[in-house]
């Protein structure tokens, strides 16, 4: 399955409605619900918005980055990272009790067998032992960093590391029994399955397991990912999850996306992916791409439905295996889940990063979803249309407004709900942006909201003119013999020689076309036309050249004007996306640039047996080159006596003693590409 990527869809009709142009914003797929805030809220992926199970949030621990929490005789005990911590929490509720507290490092390990908690301190490498409120250290390792552990049989434990990649398996005494290779860097998840191991690594990414009765090891899995951060064994299958992406991953990824709240980038820059697998009779396969990583945890809440937490934003994704389809709801605040755990009695506790927060998956159906749209941009001084939506239940409505992007202190509070949005839509405050907050029962598939905008006119920016027989990609007239320049065609080091800007991406034609391009963008997005002109800079009447245009590059052939000093002009237009009585234009003009379709004249040519002495000029433009050639064939690139070509005139003394030749050939070329050839006897 393809991660899915958030998009908004604007839709705009081209009918007169109060003066402006009518717009419809519809919201009615996975990508463009997901943008706004949810409640109590389950997303389809098929593009509908429904009331969830309850989500509620248990208590927060200001200024601690939660990390992993279990369940042990019917209480939650979680571990923090810097500093590192152990709480014990009431599955019902009640008073929070800190176990343990050391200054620094962090608490990455932790598991229970139901009767004990273990927790593991890094990087000071000590194994601790919890029963009710008393702790025990059993083990003590220096500079030991654990990064997971799993309870075996046996009264044994087993210590995922980041040294040198080990798995240690230890007795509850303390005692060193084993350790194992992994052939990787860090050893960074642990799951058991009857009298099996499994081991997920970091640094390529394995999925091993480890017979506890044999002792012998088999990479069963080597899935697309340098990550297997977390593994969850249930009564049929393994699920676990792969990161991967532009991250530093050595077994701290996990640590670095939840601790540093400043290291975590968006997946659209980052190119992080995170991939969620099933292992059942020795073979693995892929559920699903989270469309928001990465996944930090992974777990069945049902025969064949699946919940991957871990998304920046406190996004929670349930899969259906048997559909294979996804949903998903969210945390009451984004926020970053790292692990879950299961009371007696059925529900799930989800534990939030930065603060750690833990949020109660109730299995309770709620009374009602609350679904906030994002903000809604009405252009300049828009006019409010009515709101409609589509599914079933019931749907009552509020609205604000304001004129920054995101809502704040001067934006005007939440109207009072109603079921009839036409009722009080003129009574909003005056604002250039809206949005919506929904309460609802049933289900909603399709959110619709009418308005009227005024237009914005476009912006066109300044033209810019290329050298002769040079224009950037994309050029919208029509030019013979278009080939790409690199950086090291002879053709660019003229152009530089000429003064000319080189474009971006050059490409190269004859030289009796100029190439121009131009920026230009419309605040409303609407689709622009272009209109080029050029004039001489002693007259005022414009020419068009070119109409309608598309594209933000041309070219146009010089020949057809005389030489001299000319001006362009660029006049873009909105009309194809508004009313005739509401389209708007804007204009820009170039610099002055010269137009020369005569070539240079070489003059004062004279031979005195042992050299040639000769001069070049032209009456608008720089000389750039000359070269010399006494058979037509082999040409030599001549210097002016004063060593750089930098005027419209230059002057030449080629020695060229024991030539036997009649004729020698030269060529001169300007600035604006006219090439003179000229034949002297000798």
């Amino acid at each position: 399955m393809k991660p899915f990527y958030v998009s908004a869809l604007l839709f705009l009709f081209s009918q007169s409605v109060f003066a402006g142009k009518s717009q419809n914003r519809i919201i009615n797929t996975f990508e463009e619900f997901s943008l706004g805030k949810m409640e109590n809220v389950l997303l389809s992926i098929g593009g509908s918005i429904s009331v969830s199970n309850e989500i509620e949030k248990a208590f927060q621990l200001d200024v601690l980055y939660g990390w992993r929490i279990v369940q042990c005789r019917n209480r939650y005990y979680i571990s923090s990272a810097s500093p590192a911590c152990v709480f014990s929490y009431p599955a019902e509720g009640g008073k929070i009790d800190t176990l343990i507290r050391y200054d620094g490092g962090g608490i990455f390990g932790l598991c229970s067998d139901g009767e004990n908690v273990f927790a593991a301190v890094s990087p000071a490498g000590e194994v601790l032992r919890i029963r009710g409120s008393s702790v025990e250290k059993i083990f003590e390792r220096e500079s030991l960093s654990v990064w997971d552990m799993a309870c075996l049989p046996g009264r044994k434990l087993a210590l995922a590391t980041s040294n040198r990649g080990r798995v240690y398996l230890i007795s509850y005494a303390g005692e060193l029994l084993d350790s194992i290779e992994t052939g990787d860097r860090s050893a960074v998840s642990l799951a058991v399955r009857r009298d099996t191991l499994y081991i997920g690594t970091s640094g390529r990414g394995f999925l091993l397991s480890y017979s506890l009765t044999t002792g012998s090891a088999y990479v069963e899995a080597d899935p697309n990912g340098n990550e297997i951060n977390s593994i969850c064994a249930t009564d049929d299958c393994l699920l676990f999850s792969t990161v991967s992406g532009n991250i530093d991953i050595s077994g701290l990824s996990s640590l670095r996306l939840t601790v540093d709240p400043y290291f975590y980038i968006p997946p659209s820059s980052s190119e992080i992916t995170s991939n969620v697998y099933r292992f059942q009779s020795g073979r693995y396969e892929l559920l699903f791409s989270s469309p928001s990583p990465p996944v930090t945890a992974v777990f069945p809440i049902q025969k064949n439905i699946y919940c991957a937490v871990g998304a920046p934003d406190g996004s929670v994704f349930l899969y259906d295996a048997n559909k294979r389809e996804i949903s998903m709801f969210r945390a009451p605040e984004e926020r970053i889940l790292t692990s879950w755990a299961k009371d007696n009695s059925g529900k799930f506790a989800l534990l939030g990063t930065n603060p750690l927060t833990i949020y109660i998956m109730t299995g309770k159906s709620s009374n009602q979803g609350i679904y906030t749209t994002g903000v809604i941009d009405g252009g300049e001084r828009p006019v409010w249309g009515n709101f409609f939506w589509t599914g079933d239940g019931s749907v009552r409505i509020q609205a604000r407004t304001g004129n920054t992007s995101s809502p704040d202190e001067f934006w005007s509070d939440w109207t009072r709900e109603t079921a009839d949005f036409d009722i009080f839509k003129n009574e909003l405050p005056q604002g250039n942006k809206i949005q919506f907050r929904l309460a609802f029962t049933g289900r909603i598939d399709k959110l619709e909201f009418l308005f009227s905008a005024q237009n914005r006119k476009p912006v066109v920016q300044v033209p810019v003119v290329y050298a002769p027989g040079s224009a950037s990609y994309g050029i919208s007239q029509t030019v013979p013999d278009i080939k790409p320049l690199s950086a090291g065609d002879p053709e660019k080091r003229l152009l530089s020689l000429g003064g000319w800007q080189i474009p971006q991406n050059a490409v190269s034609f004859q030289t009796s076309y100029q190439g121009l391009s131009f920026e230009a963008n419309d605040p409303d997005g609407d689709s622009m036309t272009y209109d080029i002109y050029i004039r001489p800079s002693n007259k005022s009447e414009w020419l068009k050249i070119g109409w309608l245009l598309r594209e933000r590059h041309f070219a146009f052939n010089r020949q057809f004007f005389r030489d001299g000093e000319y001006f362009l002009k660029i006049i873009a237009s909105d009309s194809i996306s508004n009313p005739a009585n509401s389209f708007l234009t804007d204009s820009a003009f170039s610099e002055v640039f010269v137009i020369d379709n005569t070539p240079p004249e070489v003059y004062d040519f004279s031979f005195s047996g042992s050299s040639a002495v000769f001069a070049v000029r032209d009456s608008k433009s720089r000389i750039i080159s000359v070269s010399f050639s006494f058979d037509g064939i082999n040409w030599q690139d001549a210097s002016p006596k004063d060593g750089v070509f930098d005027s419209k005139s230059e002057h030449f003394q080629i020695e060229i003693a024991g030539m036997r030749s009649e004729v020698m050939m030269i060529k001169a070329k300007d600035a604006h590409f006219n090439t003179a050839m000229s034949y002297f006897g000798l």
